[in-house]
């Protein structure tokens, strides 16, 4: 709140990345997951993370694409973070300060694609990059329902779907505003992923 006072107290628009409040945090938009590892374990915790901010308010929240800290992710879990995030409040990169070391372990998809030997990674990710650009204007217009009446941007099944019971059996999918259910892919070398579909449009 006081870097939100003295922003507003300069004659700016305040808005903070957070990723530790209290109480009353919800108000000071906006959060982000914290400093993760690079395994599929932290890439589903990630994800109850964001439902579950959702659950206490929080309409706007983000992740780092594959993991902030240790070793570089593999070249799926990069991947497939990047397919969630895309359909996240808020997609975005981000590592550990690491200038200094080499091989970089760097997050960004080029770095990802020189370290794996894989230049199908920044194709994939400029994939879903386009894909992110054409949401812009739903997200903006989910945004501002999510602003005004308090429905977060990213929610958990359980906020449409309350009296499904079948809801509880897949806690990793989630709406995306009003219209979108994402289902992430949450394990390693899979091909086909069941996806639940609660009953609506």
């Amino acid at each position: 709140q006081t870097f939100h006072d003295l922003l507003r107290n300069s004659g700016k628009d305040p808005i903070t990345f957070s990723r530790a409040g209290f109480t009353g945090s919800q108000k000071f938009p906006t959060f982000w997951a914290g400093d993760e590892n690079s395994t599929w374990g932290a890439y589903q915790a990630s994800i109850n993370a964001g439902i579950t901010a959702s659950a206490s308010g929080f309409y706007s929240w983000g992740w780092d694409i594959g993991g902030f800290s240790g070793d570089i992710p593999s070249a799926e879990l990069y991947l497939r973070g990047t397919a969630m995030a895309a359909f996240c409040p808020i997609m975005q990169i981000h590592s550990e300060f690491n200038h200094h070391k080499i091989p970089s372990n760097d997050r960004t998809p080029w770095n990802m694609a020189r370290r794996h030997n894989d230049p199908t990674i920044v194709e994939v990710f400029r994939g879903f990059t386009k894909i992110r650009e054409n949401l812009l204007s739903y997200i903006v217009s989910e945004g501002e329902i999510a602003v005004c009446t308090g429905r977060p941007l990213m929610s958990g099944l359980f906020f449409d779907f309350f009296d499904d019971p079948q809801i509880w059996k897949v806690p990793h999918q989630y709406m995306f505003g009003r219209h979108l259910l994402v289902a992430p892919i949450t394990e390693p070398g899979v091909s086909v992923w069941k996806v639940y579909l609660p009953t609506g449009t």
